[in-house]
């Protein structure tokens, strides 16, 4: 078979075994169009397919075995003088995060950073957004003062207002309003999940709206507001029915159901009858 034809059928194998869920199997696959596009002496599409590898690791929360293909892709598009190194960077940034190796991190934070703002267009100001967003969140993950890390997500927000990334400033304004959560600046929490929920409800982002609503309810749990906690743990629960994930949603059922006691009884009768429609719904 023609080699370029191997290629072509084992990406469609590697997209389709993805799709399915297929983990093991899309891995061999991408791995195997690695190692023909690198006979082929194609290394740069042969970095891709690696980058595929990690980024598949990541979504299955195997973020040690994902930092291997992505410091492979990275060295390849590196030597190579490539674009890409900016965006492999931005990945190992994160990925480097959530192993705990914050210094690690920092550094492919601002190799990125470096890259993308040289190259001076729309794409390099997406990248640069994506760049400090990940700085930011290895930031607040450090041990370190919490100024740099608010800089940085500030300059995120900025550059996505720019370009009108409303799906980026939505997730940005939701996690300045959990790092004020953590240090008990209620009032400047419940701005930024205002800001986020009133854009997911324009996306039309259900889950976004979820997610919102869950740390809304936990704003007012902290606060001994017991009714509004209950109110919005439900219309979390809601919207997780309504994308399919009734796991969440009896999650959150259940954890209004454990603020019942404390709410007055006119109050409970309404939350009762709630809670049956929504389990009413989910069966």
């Amino acid at each position: 078979m023609d080699i370029k034809k191997e290629i072509e059928i084992a990406i469609e194998k590697a997209i389709s075994l993805r799709e399915q869920g297929n983990v093991e199997e899309a891995l061999e696959a991408y791995h195997k169009i690695a190692k023909l596009l690198e006979e082929e002496g194609d290394i740069l599409n042969a970095a891709n397919a690696y980058l595929e590898m990690g980024l598949l690791l990541n979504e299955n929360g195997e973020d040690e075995k994902a930092l291997e293909w992505h410091k492979k892709a990275f060295t390849s598009f590196q030597e190579h003088k490539d674009e890409r190194t900016a965006l492999v960077a931005v990945y190992l940034c994160v990925t480097l995060t959530n192993l705990g190796d914050h210094s690690e991190a920092i550094n492919y934070g601002l190799q990125s950073l470096k890259i993308y703002e040289k190259m001076n267009n729309e794409e390099g100001m997406a990248g640069m957004a994506e760049a400090y967003y990940a700085l930011a969140l290895a930031k607040t993950e450090s041990n370190e003062t919490q100024e740099e890390a608010f800089d940085y997500f500030n300059k995120a927000l900025e550059i996505n207002k720019k370009l009108n990334n409303k799906e980026a400033i939505s997730a940005i304004h939701n996690e300045l309003g959990n790092i004020h959560l953590t240090y008990d600046k209620l009032e400047e929490a419940m701005t930024h999940f205002k800001k986020a929920l009133d854009l997911y409800k324009k996306l039309d982002d259900i889950e976004g709206m979820a997610s919102t609503f869950v740390n809304i309810a936990e704003l007012h749990e902290i606060k001994e507001d017991y009714r509004n906690a209950g109110f919005n743990f439900l219309k979390a629960a809601e919207q997780f029915i309504a994308c399919s994930l009734p796991d969440l949603a009896e999650e959150f059922i259940a954890r209004t159901d454990s603020l019942i006691q404390e709410l007055p009884k006119s109050t409970r009768r309404t939350i009762r009858k709630k809670i049956d429609e929504l389990n009413a719904k989910i069966k």
